[in-house]
């Protein structure tokens, strides 16, 4: 081909194009052409908008939307009040630019209209205003890219706003949604980045609030959607943090629920308060964090998750003017609540998680009126109250864990008290103002158990709350001890030690609760058990009983007292009075001093001593009233000058293996007709006084008769030339 000839024209049926290569054919560079004219074409119908007091230029509207022709494009505010006087009216940079709202654009017409913002790209806002007698004008903004509001913000007169894109951001003048009368619009941020509220915050005077993203910072003047009688719900929905400080959420009766990571809450805090109070729901998966001003609901009801929880500052309270509202926090982890705690106002407070620490003002979930809510501590780890404590008015007190410490837990009611169940697998500590029930039971399981200061109080004004311990360890019972107006005691364990004011279990009128010791090792009391005609019971390996005594004895009639140990018995101190009530005493040694052991009252006490050991009877001695006095003794028995054994008319039968000694008088006074009978070297220093009831001295097999063969006895000791002789009676 020679220069300046044409170039024949292939088809493309006939010769393939090359793979490669530099030339082209004629229908490849007319596609190249024609794409290229597209795009340019496509890069021509994208402009950056500015609505502006200027004149417009580079655009028209086309069926109510600016529609640019050429970059920049401007829109007067006049053009556009032009338009929103004739209907609603948008917006776009039709494809890829941004579109920015110079501050202010104010609108003018007394109709309600709707202004849509539309860019494939950045919008910014710098000012929407309202002018006088204009009516409600709503904003839609869509975009691709970020939202923000400045400068003057936006002010819709009662019209809605709503956003979507990547990040918003509100600064200085903030976003007002406040109607003249009735209520205001909503709001509705739909963003996929970080939400931003700052400075002039968001009013909405009875609008919803809705905001969605990653993370949501609401600072400064914070969100209010109150209005009159009842302001509108707040809705955070959000993949990552929440942060709520400077002046928090306002709903005025409306509800707030946030999603997300990590919440945090400071300053001014969230307050739902107004009508019958709006509900808090915080459905976090991460830390949430309540200091400041905490939460206020008016009545409504709280609930939060996540990992941990730190309540302080103000705390929370769901008090409301007809009851409180419900307090549930469920975490996988710590729940720490200090500083003004919780008030709930009759509202229940359950909480679940590893450890739990209360300090300072505690939980409070009493009533005005009425019965207060329940507290359950649903927890794994340790489990510590301190200092302002848990008061209930009522309601029931529940806690679970590894290992507690309470100062003080009071469900003490108007009419009638709460119960109160621990169950730990380890230690139990009860320590401060201690536990009053007010009439409601005390139960508790765990390894050890330390009572210290106030102690337990389960005494009512319509009687008195069982106490039950059962611990597979020690217990411990000290300072301010045990008082249940009625109620009975029961304690399992090992060690038992009883010290300063002991147990008291009397009732205001009639027969107070029964004591039981279910232990298995030492049982050490060094105080004052009083029954009030309750019975008392105590077993392990060693009883030791020191202090004021035990006492059974009760308005009518006194309790049994039946001591089963597997080694030594020591009653000294007090001793122990049954007013009526029998002894029991089983065990190797036995010793009584001081006070004795003494089973007088109106019924008649018998007085049983089953020991394999030595039996020393010293100061106090034994004193039945009538009642029946029998030593059983494997080894020797000792009655120790300055005692006495009297059973007032009872018989008295002391068996021993291998000595018994009398050095002080033994005496079945009053009453005349009592047999004396001794069998073997028994070693009478103080001559026995009889009464009418027999005096027996046995030295010999330590089977326990039955009482049915008394007589038997009485007759093989005659029939072994036995000494028996009458003594007169005195």
């Amino acid at each position: 081909m020679t220069a300046g000839q044409a170039h024949p024209v292939k088809s493309l049926s006939n010769r393939a194009l090359p793979a490669t290569g530099v030339a082209k054919s004629a229908l490849q560079i007319g596609v190249l052409v024609v794409a290229g004219a597209l795009l340019a074409a496509g890069r021509a119908q994208a402009y950056d908008v500015t609505v502006s007091a200027a004149a417009s230029t580079n655009g028209s509207f086309v069926a109510g939307v600016w529609t640019p022709t050429a970059s920049p494009s401007n829109l007067s505010y006049t053009d556009l009040n032009t338009q929103l006087a004739a209907g609603n009216a948008g917006i776009t940079t039709n494809g890829a630019g941004t579109l920015t709202v110079q501050a202010v654009f104010t609108y003018t017409s007394a109709l309600n209209r709707t202004l849509t913002l539309t860019a494939a790209g950045d919008v910014s806002i710098g000012g929407v205003g309202i002018g006088p007698g204009a009516g409600m004008l709503s904003v839609v903004v869509s975009s691709t890219g970020a939202v923000a509001v400045t400068d003057a913000g936006v002010t819709t007169g009662g019209g809605s706003f709503s956003s979507s894109g990547t990040s918003f951001t509100l600064t200085l003048n903030g976003l007002h949604t406040n109607a003249t009368t009735g209520v205001g619009g909503a709001v509705v941020l739909n963003h996929t980045g970080a939400v931003v509220i700052q400075d002039g915050g968001v009013t909405t005077g009875g609008g919803s609030f809705t905001a969605s993203g990653t993370t949501c910072s609401i600072q400064v003047a914070g969100v209010s959607t109150v209005a009159a009688p009842v302001g509108g719900n707040v809705r955070l929905g959000f993949s990552g943090a929440v942060t709520i400080t400077g002046g928090g959420v306002v709903t005025g009766g409306g509800s707030f629920t946030s999603s997300g990571t990590d919440f945090t809450l400071t300053l001014n805090g969230v307050h739902t308060n107004g009508g019958a109070g709006g509900n808090v729901a915080l459905n976090h998966t991460g830390a949430v964090a309540i200091q400041d001003g905490g939460v206020i609901t008016g009545g409504g009801s709280f609930t939060a998750t996540g990992t941990t929880a730190t309540i302080k500052g103000s705390g929370v309270n769901t008090t409301g003017a007809t009851g409180g509202g419900n307090v549930q926090l469920g975490f996988s982890g710590a729940v720490t609540i200090a500083d003004a705690g919780v008030t709930t106002g009759g509202g229940s407070f359950t909480s679940a998680g590893t450890d739990f620490t209360l300090t300072i003002n505690g939980i409070h979930t009493n009533a005005a009126s009425g019965t207060g809510g329940a507290v359950a501590l649903n927890h794994t780890g340790v489990v510590a109250i301190q200092d302002g404590g848990v008061t209930t008015g009522g309601g029931s007190f529940t806690a679970s864990g590894s290992t507690a410490s309470l100062a003080a837990v009071i469900t003490a009611g108007p009419t009638t008290g709460g119960n109160v169940h621990l169950a730990f697998t380890g230690a139990v500590t009860v320590t401060g103002g201690g536990v009053i029930t007010g009439g409601g039971s005390f139960t508790a399981t765990g390894t050890t158990c330390t009572v210290q200061v106030a102690g337990v109080q389960t005494a009512g004004p319509s009687g008195g709350g069982n106490v039950q311990l059962t611990f597979s360890g020690a217990v411990t019972i000290a300072d301010g001890g045990v008082t249940t107006g009625g109620g009975s005691f029961t304690s399992n364990g090992t060690d038992f030690t009883l010290t300063a004011n002991g147990v008291h279990t009397n009732a205001a009128s009639g027969t107070g609760g029964a004591v039981a010791l279910n232990h298995t090792g030492v049982v050490l009391i060094n105080a004052v058990v009083t029954t009030g005609g309750g019975s008392f019971t105590a077993s392990g390996t060693t009883g030791t009983f020191e202090g004021a005594g035990v006492i059974t004895a009760g308005p009518t009639a006194g309790g049994n007292v039946q001591l089963t140990f597997s080694g030594a018995v020591v009653i000294t101190g007090g001793g122990v009075v049954t007013g009526g009530g029998t002894f029991t005493s089983q065990g190797t040694t036995f010793s009584v001093d001081t006070a004795g052991v003494n089973t007088t009252g109106s019924s008649t006490g018998d007085i049983t001593l089953n020991h394999t050991g030595n039996v020393t009877i010293a100061q106090g001695g034994l004193a039945t009233g009538g009642g029946k006095i029998t030593v059983h003794c494997g080894q020797a028995v000792d009655i120790a000058s300055s005692t006495n054994v009297q059973s007032a008319g009872g018989d008295i039968y002391v068996q021993a293996l291998t000595a018994i000694t009398v050095d002080s008088a033994v005496s079945s006074l009053p009453g005349t007709g009592g047999v004396l009978t001794v069998t073997g070297p028994v070693a009478v220093n103080v001559p026995p006084v009889l009464g009418a009831g027999n005096i027996t001295f046995i030295i010999g097999s330590t089977a326990v008769p039955a009482l049915a063969t008394w007589g038997l006895l009485l007759l093989a000791a005659l029939i072994g030339l036995a000494a028996v002789w009458r003594l007169p009676a005195l």
